[in-house]
């Protein structure tokens, strides 16, 4: 996982699999990062991903919640076919502001 930061917006890429072993440490270090001083927009890029599955889910929600606890806007700029499955089958694409593919 990669972040940067422009201004206040915050980008964090996440690359390679997002499974029940590696999403509460990609968990924590999101909510961490948002947590910090200055972050405005949060923006997560998850086109890197090979394997997305419902541990991936929960840590796009746990951080989206923490981003709205916060009053800062969190979106998914972009998701690989993986990732963007799994959010279009649950139901979720829009909360994370992915566009609807045509």
């Amino acid at each position: 996982m990669v972040s940067s930061r422009t201004g206040r917006e915050l980008e964090i890429s996440v690359s390679g699999d997002v499974d029940m072993l590696t999403s509460p440490s990609i968990e924590r270090r999101v909510v961490d990062l948002i947590a910090r001083r200055g972050v405005g927009d949060v923006v997560i890029d998850l086109s890197g991903v090979g394997f997305f599955d419902s541990a991936g889910v929960r840590a796009l929600v746990v951080a989206k919640q923490e981003a709205t606890a916060r009053g800062l806007p969190f979106r998914v700029a972009a998701a690989s076919p993986q990732c963007r499955r799994v959010l279009e089958v649950s139901g979720l694409d829009g909360m994370f502001g992915l566009p609807p593919l045509r």
